[in-house]
């Protein structure tokens, strides 16, 4: 991502909105990248994007540069448009990059500064396309998220992110509550309650074939956000790997079903009810 100088406008009006897009495309093109998602803001935009070639320094260079080039042109102005260098993170797993996916097409509705009610409303992002195959382009790579990781629900990806993040029913987290830690044993009778599994199931992990374990997934994600990590030890995670591993699978269960989804937020309503 990369925001404007002193967080000003890069956009004024729809023209600046497509002559970004134009940019966009032609460095993408020529730099050979692959872009997943893209979300256009006032004052700065943010991309998820593939650089087999790692020269993702290029890529930005030359979108940024060119961007700001023609901007100055048309507006008649000179000066560094953009804050300064651009920020990056490495995208690590399928889990990480669906919930990447998914914040950058919520900008638009993300907090009390919201420009839209609804991600669809939104017409400069790239999830338009995700949800309407007659909005695709072929310098947009939409089937990464649907096809791989959600098995080309394009629905479900709908469902996914429209949900708003906040709600104690929706798909996502709750909010800390008063900046205090739950009891890790609270969470593991919680997730027994709602799953109908038995608590020592969810504090260990199984092996042999049919290891999975959808509950002892839920336990630990929750567990890692909002209980003491010396509290982890209940559930035989000694790692942030092994943490990771367990959240992982549980983003992209969630994400490609619904049930799972009703689940946690069961569970999220149950423990607030405790506290």
């Amino acid at each position: 991502m990369n925001r404007g100088k002193d967080r000003r406008k890069i956009y004024h009006h729809g023209g600046h909105y497509h002559l970004f897009l134009k940019v966009l495309k032609k460095v993408v093109l020529e730099q050979n990248c692959k872009l997943y998602a893209y979300c256009l803001m006032p004052n700065h935009f943010h991309l998820m994007v593939q650089t087999p070639g790692a020269n993702i320094h290029d890529f930005m260079k030359g979108l940024c540069g060119e961007y700001a080039q023609k901007y100055n042109f048309f507006r008649k102005g000179d000066g560094a448009l953009f804050k300064g260098r651009y920020r990056s993170v490495l995208v690590s797993s399928d889990a990480q990059a669906l919930y990447l996916s998914r914040y950058i097409h919520r900008n638009p509705v993300k907090d009390e500064h919201a420009l839209v009610n609804h991600p669809l409303e939104f017409e400069w992002s790239s999830f338009r396309a995700y949800c309407d195959p007659s909005a695709q382009c072929e310098w947009l790579d939409t089937q990464f998220v649907l096809q791989r990781l959600l098995k080309g629900n394009s629905e479900q990806y709908l469902t996914y992110v429209s949900e708003d993040a906040r709600r104690p029913d929706g798909l996502g987290y709750l909010d800390i509550w008063d900046q205090h830690y739950l009891d890790v044993t609270a969470v593991i009778s919680a997730v027994a309650k709602v799953t109908g599994e038995p608590e020592d199931c969810i504090r260990k992990a199984r092996s042999g074939p049919g290891a999975g374990n959808y509950a002892r997934e839920l336990a630990v994600s929750i567990a890692s956000l909002y209980c003491h990590k010396s509290e982890l030890e209940k559930l035989s995670v000694a790692n942030r790997a092994t943490i990771k591993k367990y959240r992982d699978r549980w983003v992209l269960r969630k994400a490609n079903d619904r049930a799972m989804a009703e689940l946690e937020a069961n569970l999220l309503s149950a423990l607030r009810r405790r506290e």
